[in-house]
C-alpha cells in the first residue's frame, strides 16, 4: 500500500456525528460552562470518547475543529446555542483526524 493510501486509511473515519450545546438539557450535571479540558465551553469544538484532546478534524458542514471536551460518541460536534445543536441533529460523516495537529492542554488542578 501506497504510504498516501495507508495515511488516508489512517485520517479518515466514517462516524455518526451528533450536536450539543452547554446547557443542561444536553450536558446533564457537566453543563458548567467548561469542556472537560477546562476551557470556556464556546466557539466552536468537538467532543470524543475516543481522540486525545487537541487532535484536529475537519467535519463536512462544520469546519475544522479541536477536541476540547469529552462526550459518549467517538466525535460531537458543539453549539454554544440549543437550537443549533438541534438543527444540526444527528448525521453520518466522513471526518478528517489530523494526529499531527494534536496539540498539549494542560489541566487545572
Amino acid at each position: 500500500m501506497s504510504t498516501l493510501l495507508l495515511y488516508l486509511a489512517l485520517t479518515l473515519r466514517l462516524v455518526t456525528v451528533p450536536a450539543y450545546c452547554p446547557k443542561e438539557c444536553c450536558c446533564g450535571r457537566w453543563a458548567d460552562g467548561l469542556f472537560a479540558s477546562n476551557q470556556g465551553a464556546q466557539g466552536r469544538a468537538v467532543a470524543s470518547s475516543t481522540y486525545p484532546f487537541g487532535t484536529r478534524m475537519f467535519i463536512p458542514g462544520y469546519g475544522e475543529v479541536e477536541v476540547k471536551d469529552r462526550g459518549p460518541n467517538v466525535v460531537e460536534v458543539f453549539f454554544e446555542s440549543h437550537q443549533d445543536a438541534l438543527e444540526w441533529g444527528v448525521k453520518q460523516l466522513v471526518v478528517r483526524i489530523d494526529y499531527a495537529g494534536r496539540t498539549k492542554i494542560k489541566r487545572a488542578g
